[in-house]
């Protein structure tokens, strides 16, 4: 598939100060998953993408939106069940953000899903 990671979301989602004393855990951590997601670890994948989504549903970050629903759809097309289950998800909150069906229908977010399921 033509799924591939854009290197700008990702350094700007490493880049985001965050109000935390944790922030150099949070960080290292992050920097493992990405390794793992890399490499193609389905719970890493997963774990980056619950990181990246609970930030941007906070921030109202559709890019960063966008890229959870990549590293879900990666974990999904390896039968893993939680990224299946994490990209169901977001398909979900993208239908409850859409105003219109067709807005739903032409969202990117969907088309990533369906490409993995394919």
């Amino acid at each position: 598939n033509n799924i591939v990671f854009n290197n700008n979301i990702i350094s700007s989602f490493f880049s985001i100060q965050e109000d935390t004393d944790d922030i150099d855990n949070i960080r290292l951590a992050r920097r493992f998953y990405l390794e793992g997601a890399i490499r193609g670890n389905a719970l890493a994948q997963v774990a980056l993408g619950d990181e990246v989504m609970e930030y941007a549903v906070n921030n109202g970050n559709f890019e960063l939106r966008k890229l959870a629903a990549i590293l879900f759809a990666l974990a999904a097309q390896q039968e893993y069940e939680i990224g299946k289950d994490s990209l169901d998800t977001i398909v979900r909150y993208e239908a409850s953000m859409s105003e219109r069906k067709e807005e739903f229908l032409s969202s990117p977010i969907l088309r990533i899903a369906q490409q993995a399921l394919n």
